[in-house]
């Protein structure tokens, strides 16, 4: 109570109440007037309470916060930088007692409650005065302030540590679980940090924490930028827009435009935000296998209704009467097992394709390729069935007359010119192609000579030998598909 009843007198009586009231200007519980005076943000009262009663810079409240807490959380600046100057923190650093280490019950130092608040002044203020304060780690987790401005999405304040030359290995460090920054920069979806990090650090895109699961597995598949997130992470391109950086950076920067260092750091993030557009290869490659889903989908769903309808509505009709009623009249020649035979299997493939479609919809771009193929195949299989199920009902129903016999043996022909040279042409084509990207990826200048037969101590393994740059990027391209299938780890916020 005494704290509010202090915050409301004047400064001419404000050095009476202090020695009159020293003791209750003391509480702790809920915070001491100094705590009171900087939430308030009254630099005037703060300074006078300071320069009266010093000692409660190093107060704490119930939640283990001290004013430099509050000030750092807060981003009131001139009364943070006064309570450095009032205990002289570069004598308390030389006595080990250093203030600004001191954490709350959270495990935070007032470093940290300023990398949330992203306040590039006071982040200065402490390098200037206290540059070990940086390699503070959070109790918890234990996070460097690299990581808890990623986490806050805090890009002025991320891009301004980043250039200290002093804390170039602290950007590199790890917290508990092993995750970069570039880990949690992702998981939260920070378009801005995430191209920086790449571009401007050597933060590997596939470092993998101590479960296994890098970068591009911590995206949100339900952000807006998921696509433009994981092409960047799984490409390493940029994929920024002159619009995805937030607005509360653009806010900061505007805001003290007129400083020169904040105008550096301006063009730096601008620089980000008018990159050129991203490329889009990516997107049409999933949009590709989207457009070739909804067409297999299709031809199954017709392949199904036609071996349906044709199941139920057997070749030569069925008996109209007796005991045989309603039964196939062809049932017993061989033709008609195999019509049935060749239908069902056509029928119930195209079924499970429709299933195995409809079923992939939440799959990415790698699942989704893998279950096309398959539809591939199995579309082949039901339409092979289906040309069989046709053939040998036309066996049933064509007369074995003399004249008419040749239309059995076209029929078949017809089938299978038409079916089996298009599946010949295509597995043709799809050889070439294999081919032709094999050797792209191994050039003649790279591929050892032949091996000379005057020189018997030549290792004749050498002019077969792969190219080791080759082997290493085939793989790390192997790795980059794999890692986006890995089970997704949640990082608590």
């Amino acid at each position: 109570m005494a704290p509010q009843k202090f915050i409301r007198n004047d400064m001419i009586s404000l050095p009476r109440l202090v020695e009159e009231y020293l003791s209750m200007l003391k509480e702790t519980y809920e915070g001491t007037g100094l705590h009171l005076a900087t939430q308030q943000g009254d630099e005037v009262y703060a300074k006078k309470i300071i320069e009266l009663c010093p000692s409660l810079v190093g107060s704490t409240n119930s939640k283990g916060d001290t004013p430099l807490h509050v000030a750092a959380r807060l981003g009131y600046t001139s009364i943070f930088i006064g309570m450095l100057e009032s205990i002289k923190l570069h004598n308390a650093c030389e006595r080990k007692t250093i203030d600004a280490e001191m954490m709350n019950n959270d495990g935070l130092t007032p470093l940290h409650c300023a990398a949330m608040k992203g306040s590039v002044e006071i982040l200065e203020e402490f390098l200037n005065r206290a540059p070990s304060s940086f390699y503070s780690v959070t109790l918890e987790k234990r996070e460097t302030v690299f990581h808890i401005a990623a986490r806050h999405k805090q890009n002025e304040a991320f891009i301004s540590m980043a250039k200290s030359d002093n804390l170039g290995q602290l950007l590199y460090q790890l917290d508990v679980d092993g995750n970069t920054v570039l880990h949690v920069a992702a998981s939260v979806g920070a378009i801005a940090l995430v191209n920086y990090i790449m571009e401007e650090t050597n933060v590997k895109v596939t470092t993998k924490n101590k479960n296994g699961i890098v970068a591009v597995d911590l995206l949100n598949e339900e952000d807006k930028d998921f696509l433009k997130l994981s092409n960047a992470l799984m490409c390493g391109q940029r994929s920024s827009s002159p619009r995805e950086i937030g607005n509360q950076t653009k806010a900061v920067i505007l805001h003290r435009a007129d400083d020169d260092t904040i105008k550096k750091r301006q063009k730096e993030i601008l620089r980000f935000q008018s990159s050129d557009t991203p490329n889009k290869k990516f997107e049409m490659q999933l949009e590709a296998l989207q457009s070739a889903r909804n067409t297999l989908a299709i031809v199954a769903v017709l392949i199904a209704s036609v071996t349906f309808t044709c199941g139920l509505n057997p070749p030569g009709g069925v008996y109209q009467e007796g005991s045989y009623i309603g039964k196939s009249t062809a049932g017993k020649t061989i033709a008609f097992m195999i019509f049935w035979l060749s239908n069902s299997i056509a029928l119930f493939t195209s079924v499970s394709m429709v299933i195995l479609l409809v079923s992939i919809i939440p799959y990415r771009e790698d699942s989704l390729l893998k279950f096309l193929v398959i539809a591939h195949w199995m579309m082949w299989v039901a339409v092979a069935a289906m040309a069989s199920a046709y053939v040998s009902a036309a066996l049933v129903t064509l007369p074995h007359f003399g004249e008419t016999n040749w239309l059995i043996y076209a029929t078949v022909a017809i089938a299978s010119l038409t079916l089996g040279g298009m599946f010949v042409y295509l597995q043709f084509n799809l050889a070439k192609c294999m081919l032709r990207k094999g050797w792209a990826l191994y050039p003649i200048s790279e591929v050892a000579p032949e091996p000379d037969p005057k020189n018997p101590n030549q290792n004749p393994n050498q002019s077969s030998k792969i190219p080791e740059r080759v082997l290493n990027k085939e793989k790390l391209d192997t790795r980059t598909r794999t890692d986006n299938t890995r089970t997704r780890m949640n990082i608590r916020r």
